[in-house]
């Protein structure tokens, strides 16, 4: 029997949010990535400016959706400034499909005597995103480093400032339900002399690269099943 997309993705999300077995998280993904080979047009992969690529795979509602992030082996173009330490405006919560991950997290001093860093917004605009610099100055230091492999789950709070991590030479793929978004714009930690405006291209994937990126995902998933 076929499962609509949109209750494979209502299961999917449900599933993330039980912490359910890796076993039956891999097995959905992995049904969800067969219908994206069937149907390539319509879930484009994105280059993220911080070197993964992300495939949004739909919403649930108005403030939930499920996305894949996928790492690939010594493949990780990040554009320039790459500066990693940064929040988000949902919570994210994640399962780690193949490989290893590590999450850094940091207490930010917005009072800082000593600054060290100043404050980015980011802006987004058709398929770039914008990082203006703002006029908070800060200091910022690491407080937590957490790795974790596959069929682990992690947790990066709305408005925590963290970044991540990736070993260059592993495929690394994370399956992510965010949630509680909102309308406010998201922040990147900067350098204290940088300019006032950066653009990042978000740019769209070949169809060749996708078919590579997804090739590549399912094989390692295949035995997982």
């Amino acid at each position: 029997m076929r499962i609509p997309i949109e209750e494979l993705l209502n299961n999917l999300a449900q599933e993330l949010q039980s912490d359910s077995s890796h076993k039956l998280i891999v097995g959905l993904v992995y049904t969800f990535l067969e219908k994206i080979n069937k149907f390539p047009d319509g879930v484009p992969l994105i280059h993220h400016p911080l070197g993964f690529f992300l495939i949004r795979l739909g919403k649930i509602n108005l403030s939930t959706s499920l996305r894949l992030h996928l790492w690939l082996p010594n493949r990780r173009i990040t554009q320039y400034p790459d500066w990693s330490v940064h929040d988000h405006t949902f919570t994210l919560k994640s399962h780690v499909l193949t490989g290893e991950i590590t999450n850094k997290f940091f207490n930010i001093n917005f009072e800082s005597s000593q600054p060290t860093n100043c404050l980015y917004r980011v802006e987004y605009n058709d398929n770039s995103s914008v990082l203006g610099r703002t006029s908070q100055y800060l200091s910022y230091d690491q407080v937590e480093q957490n790795t974790y492999s596959k069929g682990e789950y992690y947790l990066v709070e709305k408005g925590r400032y963290h970044s991540t991590h990736v070993p260059l030479e592993c495929l690394t793929s994370t399956i992510a339900l965010t949630s509680d978004q909102d309308n406010t714009a998201p922040n990147v930690i900067g350098d204290l002399t940088g300019q006032d405006e950066y653009v990042y291209l978000r740019t769209v994937a070949q169809a060749f690269e996708l078919r590579e990126a997804l090739a590549l995902l399912q094989y390692e998933l295949k035995n997982k099943i």
